[in-house]
């Protein structure tokens, strides 16, 4: 009886200015109202379609709800989806756009050709990508026009240092501390230096050795860090831009107005490990070094203690935040928090919805943590603000102890 009292569509509020979403400047969380230009029409119409006909929505929607370990997709199943796309995006004939350089996972020449089709500002970072970026260690780095710049200037040159040992965190768990290096070799984002500095120094022009900690915290796994302040990388980094991340106020700000029959589901996606998917140049190959129980290794990939490591993450987080809304088009709401994305969908359409993003990412190769993706119903007014809180808290949390 009182469900017929109520609106049938939430009313949504109309904000003066853009809601940060992690996105950057060009973008922005709400979008409830049609796209002046939706240049995705065309390939979501055709996606809707396969994911209807094949019965994938169902299948996917059945993984996000069960807390599936593994892609809900498998290569063969992605392909028709993926040749959609190859002839909506008028690309030529060849499989070049569908390469993945080595020592990263994303399908980047595909991705910036999509970029590129839907203008986005940023586009041609993807293209530093695949030989991996510089650090900017003494060095001016090129601002991204997606993001405030920053007007601060190179500091004065502090030599860079090379420690000889680890934290103290480490050295006492030198169990747990060698089977992660082993996990970190195995992916491929770090490589041992048997000689040790020698070596290094014969390797590098430029090197700078740091310390090794882990974090050991109740509930979660633990975590290898290493402190690059100690050894004088973050002194000498100047970033060129301010890099944005949404705030509590943020969510509940496009939370609807008041209650209606009309109710929306919570997506939760989280990128796996998502600095380490990012290449070091090999220039500054030598920069982002530790050793561990007496040995000696070096980043191959972006970690979590450089402080170049949140702004690339944070522009690629970006491009991947600006992908997800042209897609989504209008009647949603969605933020990302370092590697952790939050959407709100149409409940009735929420199966679909949540399908195309999955494709998507799964197309361009973003690397997921599938168990811990969610679908989950926001049943009422109160019960959203509790959820958004919820949220901020687990993803703040969570980053605090990547870092």
């Amino acid at each position: 009886m009182t469900g017929n009292l109520l609106p049938k569509q939430l009313s949504w509020p109309d904000p003066p200015g853009r809601i940060e979403d992690g996105g950057g400047l060009p973008s922005t969380a709400l979008h409830m109202q049609p796209q002046r230009h939706d240049k995705m029409a065309a390939l979501r119409s055709r996606w809707f379609r396969r994911l209807s006909d094949s019965r994938h929505c169902l299948k996917i929607t059945a993984a996000l709800l069960s807390g599936c370990k593994e892609p809900p997709l498998s290569e063969d199943e992605l392909k028709p989806y993926l040749d959609d796309m190859l002839e909506i995006l008028d690309c030529p004939p060849g499989d070049f756009l569908l390469d993945i350089s080595p020592g990263q996972p994303f399908r980047l020449k595909l991705w910036h050709r999509l970029a590129t089709f839907l203008r986005d500002p940023d586009a041609d970072f993807l293209l530093q990508l695949p030989t991996g970026v510089r650090l900017g260690v003494n060095e001016s780095l090129t601002p991204s026009p997606a993001w405030p710049q920053h007007s601060g200037m190179l500091p004065e040159e502090v030599p860079l240092q090379d420690c000889s040992d680890s934290w103290k965190s480490a050295q006492d768990h030198p169990e747990i501390v060698q089977s992660l290096i082993q996990e970190e070799l195995d992916a491929g984002f770090i490589a041992h230096v048997p000689g040790g500095i020698p070596q290094l120094k014969q390797m590098y022009s430029k090197t700078a050795i740091g310390k090794l900690g882990v974090v050991l915290a109740p509930g979660r796994s633990p975590r290898l860090v290493v402190d690059s302040s100690i050894s004088m990388v973050t002194a000498n980094t100047v970033l060129p831009n301010h890099m944005l991340l949404p705030r509590i106020a943020d969510v509940i700000q496009c939370a609807p107005d008041s209650m209606a029959t009309q109710q929306m589901t919570q997506l939760t996606l989280d990128v796996a490990k998502a600095h380490r998917r990012i290449l070091v140049h090999p220039d500054d190959g030598g920069l982002l070094c530790f050793h561990a129980n007496g040995e000696l290794y070096r980043c191959i990939t972006l970690n979590f203690g450089a402080r170049a490591s949140g702004w690339y993450w944070g522009r690629l987080a970006g491009i991947m935040v600006r992908s997800c809304h042209s897609f989504l088009a209008y009647g949603h709401a969605l933020w990302q928090y370092v590697d952790d994305l939050l959407a709100w969908l149409d409940k009735v359409s929420s199966p679909l919805w949540a399908s195309l993003l999955v494709v998507l990412l799964l197309i361009l190769g973003v690397p997921m943590s599938w168990h811990k993706a969610a679908l989950s119903d926001t049943v009422d007014w109160i019960g959203w603000r509790i959820s958004v809180a919820y949220w901020m808290i687990e993803v703040r949390t969570s980053s605090s102890v990547r870092r």
